[in-house]
């Protein structure tokens, strides 16, 4: 997507959900999916506070896997040591999915702020510039 100039948003949540094939006809897909990791998802990307920014992957969460969270978050492997907490947001665990390694995250962190007064153009040529250096050494970056 990045390629492509677009700018996406992801919320994860645990809990269940269902996905059911509907029936599809030339030019039109149809997918029903819920349960409440679908819909907490769902509520987290358009309307939790803080709000999820551009080109962010954030994980919700929950009491259910209180040790299973810390557990990723203290994980110093690939690609879980990408995933960390932010010091003002207690909610959520963020995934650096355009970094190599966690040193990276603070410069990232700042150049991301800085493109503020150009929007969403100087958003993209920051996580391009991540995902670039990233890619030979990502294994996810290629499938996407």
């Amino acid at each position: 997507m990045i390629q492509c100039n677009f700018l996406l948003t992801a919320s994860i949540a645990y809990g269940k959900f269902d996905y059911k094939e509907r029936i599809e006809f030339v030019e039109i897909e149809k997918n029903l999916l819920f349960g409440n990791a679908y819909l907490d998802a769902y509520l987290d990307n358009e309307n939790e506070k803080p709000k999820i920014n551009p080109g962010e992957c954030r994980i919700l969460l929950n009491n259910q896997l209180t040790t299973l969270w810390r557990r990723i978050e203290n994980s110093k492997e690939y690609p879980y040591n990408l995933i960390v907490r932010k010091p003002t947001d207690s909610k959520h665990l963020y995934f650096y999915w355009m970094l190599r390694n966690k040193s990276e995250i603070e410069d990232f962190e700042r150049k991301y702020k800085d493109t503020y007064n150009l929007k969403f153009r100087g958003m993209i040529g920051v996580l391009r510039e991540f995902t670039e250096n990233s890619i030979d050494n990502n294994p996810f970056q290629r499938m996407g």
